[in-house]
């Protein structure tokens, strides 16, 4: 479930592929952001709270939190915003149900969205105040922030 604006929404189930690629996205990012010490994965769509009234509510698929704002309150839910969302689009997925958590992840605070496309091999990155960078198969994502030294290799997160 997610809470938008206060209302609960069913949050649908995942295929195999984009189970696939989303585990080894946390494979890649995770190692590197722990052994630079620079933060912590959390997989699985665990709840961030964006916002307090009216309550918005999201968990993306990967949500990375930097170092300095650890450890977290334990709760059912992350209660402050990741600093970087990933999400895996599966063929259910709308093009507006995309636009709309990629605005609000942004409107709350996450530093870096990326929205990876497995049907088209691409990872379409999105920042604050700048227009969305495209990535295919065969480039490299690095300047990811506030993770410095991570890089990932688009074509890692489909098993290549």
């Amino acid at each position: 479930m997610e809470l938008i604006e206060g209302v609960l929404f069913e949050v649908r189930r995942s295929n195999p592929e984009h189970a696939f690629v989303l585990a080894n996205l946390i494979g890649l990012i995770e190692s590197q952001v722990q052994k630079r010490e620079l933060g912590r994965a959390y997989a699985g769509g665990v709840l961030a709270l964006l916002r307090r009234n009216p309550d918005n509510a999201s968990g993306p698929g990967l949500a990375v939190v930097a170092a300095n704002r650890l450890p977290l309150e334990q709760s059912a839910f992350m209660k402050i915003p990741p600093d970087w969302a990933i999400e895996v689009v599966s063929p259910g997925n709308t093009r507006r149900e995309i636009e709309r958590k990629t605005s609000m992840y942004l409107a709350h605070g996450v530093k870096g969205v990326w929205i990876v496309y497995p049907d088209r091999r691409q990872v379409v990155v999105h920042a604050p105040d700048n227009d969305p960078l495209v990535f295919g198969d065969n480039a490299a994502i690095t300047g990811i922030e506030p993770f410095p030294g991570v890089s990932v290799e688009v074509r890692e997160n489909f098993g290549d």
